[in-house]
């Protein structure tokens, strides 16, 4: 994902020079750029797939320590159809289950593509619903513990479940608007050389991480040494970590009371 508007995210063109700093191939290369290296160039074959795989590294060990960076609240959809099956639309049956995809959102008979997963999830979080057009905030919903139990349907959806990268529901005899927070994926780039000063890592304060494991990446196809600049990254996303794990003690915590509810049992619903 590439993001332009702000310079607090660092650019592919940095990154790719910090690399080169700490691989020591700031030499003036051969198209005669100062610092622009000989061998860790903007434009070797090496660099899109050594900073694509360095960035993808970071983003997932933020994301495993639950930074918010990478995660996206209140992308919602509106009109989700009532339960249909061959007993007919809005008639409870409870040998069939709702799905939500990338492809599209299945009712339980068919597939309605111009409902999706936003092509950027990685796993979805949280599930809020409300019956469409009734005006009504949206109401949290459950993910049972041990997955969707069988029941008719009723007015509501009531829980949900992410199983093969999908939300899937028991349906419900209403249209449904959903309220869904997730963790995001950061796509691969194909960045051409000459676009790296305008392509931003949309990570704040994290191009020493990135280069570090650029560098690391470079010095093991050579026999150098990759481990110290992976203890570097290493240390380098801790800190990040860190600094987010402070923030987040400004705020109360409580665990809810787990309760016998949302079809199947849950903490608190």
């Amino acid at each position: 994902m590439a993001v332009t508007n702000t310079v607090v995210y660092p650019s592919w063109a940095q990154i790719a020079q910090l690399a080169r700093t700490y691989s020591n191939d700031t030499f003036t290369s051969l198209d005669g750029t100062i610092g622009g290296g000989l061998v860790l160039t903007n434009d070797s074959p090496m660099m899109p797939g050594y900073i694509n795989t360095a960035v993808a590294t970071v983003w997932r060990k933020l994301a495993i320590n639950g930074t918010p960076t990478m995660i996206v609240d209140n992308y919602i959809l509106s009109g989700l159809p009532p339960v249909n099956s061959p007993a007919g639309q809005a008639v409870p049956n409870p040998q069939i289950q709702q799905s939500l995809s990338y492809q599209g959102f299945f009712d339980g008979l068919v597939i309605h593509p111009e409902f999706v997963l936003p092509a950027d999830v990685l796993a979805v979080t949280r599930v809020w619903e409300t019956q469409t057009g009734s005006g009504l905030p949206f109401r949290d919903m459950g993910e049972p513990q041990q997955g969707l139990v069988s029941a008719n349907q009723g007015n509501r959806l009531t829980s949900w479940e992410w199983r093969q990268q999908q939300l899937n529901f028991l349906g419900c005899l209403n249209y449904s608007d959903i309220r869904v927070r997730y963790e995001q994926a950061i796509p691969l780039l194909d960045v051409a050389p000459a676009d790296f000063p305008n392509v931003l890592v949309p990570i704040v304060d994290s191009a020493q991480a990135i280069a570090y494991l650029v560098s690391a990446m470079y010095a093991e196809g050579r026999g150098g040494d990759a481990a110290g600049f992976e203890a570097k990254a290493q240390e380098t996303i801790d800190d990040m970590i860190t600094r987010d794990v402070r923030r987040a003690q400004s705020v109360n915590y409580s665990r809810p009371e787990y309760e016998e509810g949302c079809d199947g049992g849950g903490w608190g619903y």
